[in-house]
């Protein structure tokens, strides 16, 4: 397929996607816990493609017309059908697809696996359904809940849990879904891959495995968070009632975990043997 046929393909594929560049506007500006971690996923996939494009200035890497249109209409149907009936998650897929089938008419596979990064988090920038972001929210505050008494219970003594409140002598704390680390935990995932993207040669299972060590890390932040609360509550310590305190603890334990996932991505690059001199 010549280039001009597939630049006219790629005006019209982008201009279908605009209303999915309108959901992602309406998730930046609003209040949602994912407007950080999809901003960043979106704004790091491109500055990461950006920084492979030269990708396509190969000459070995030659367009394939027949799998990237197959692709394309594919993907383009799942993402006009998802915008019909506004299933968001499906329009994310289907406008990742698109995006795949154009990499594909231009560079081919080898440029579509060189982009793999910068895809998944495009990808990643899809805000997920609501009922999706309540459950792990449940979830994340009833692991919250149900640790807490297992960690704290030796230092604090007795705790009682009534739904997602802590009881304790000197006062309660309650787990509310702000404290369930949610908004760290999707931060630190699409923040992981960029980390990766950043090595120039990494270990392939140690970069698969950072985004999980994200996740944990971003969660622990959040539950280190709750028992510092609970210890100043339990013992009547000063700042116990203060908003501000809460809030320092919040970034103190976030800015730990991600110092920690900086390491951690430092530790997956791949080591360079050392040049052994000939002798002459």
């Amino acid at each position: 397929m010549s280039n001009s046929r597939i630049s006219i393909l790629a005006t019209a594929a982008l201009l279908l996607l605009v209303p999915y560049f309108e959901l992602l506007y309406a998730t930046w500006t609003g209040s949602s816990k994912v407007a950080a971690s999809s901003a960043l996923a979106f704004a790091a996939g491109l500055a990461m493609a950006w920084r492979r494009r030269d990708v396509f200035r190969d000459e070995g890497h030659a367009g394939d017309a027949g799998v990237g249109i197959a692709v394309l209409l594919v993907a383009a149907l799942a993402y006009a059908a998802a915008v019909l009936f506004d299933v968001r998650i499906v329009a994310g897929l289907g406008a990742v697809g698109i995006v795949a089938a154009l990499i594909l008419l231009y560079g081919g596979s080898s440029a579509l696996r060189a982009m793999a990064l910068p895809l998944a988090l495009l990808l990643l920038a899809t805000p997920p359904p609501g009922f999706l972001l309540g459950a792990m929210t449940q979830t994340l505050v009833a692991i919250t809940v149900f640790v807490t008494p297992l960690v704290l219970g030796p230092f604090v003594g007795r705790i009682e849990i009534e739904g997602a409140v802590l009881h304790m002598t000197g006062g309660s704390v309650a787990v509310v879904d702000d404290c369930s680390g949610l908004g760290g935990v999707l931060l630190f995932v699409p923040l992981a891959l960029v980390l990766v993207g950043l090595q120039d040669r990494v270990v392939a299972w140690k970069a698969a495995l950072l985004p999980i060590v994200g996740i944990v890390l971003a969660f622990v932040g959040s539950l280190l968070r709750v028992w510092i609360s609970a210890i100043l509550v339990r013992f009547d310590l000063p700042l116990a009632e203060s908003d501000v305190a809460h809030e320092v603890l919040g970034m103190v334990s976030l800015g730990s975990a991600l110092v920690a996932l900086f390491v951690g991505s430092q530790l997956c690059s791949e080591p360079v043997e050392p040049l052994v001199e000939e002798p002459a």
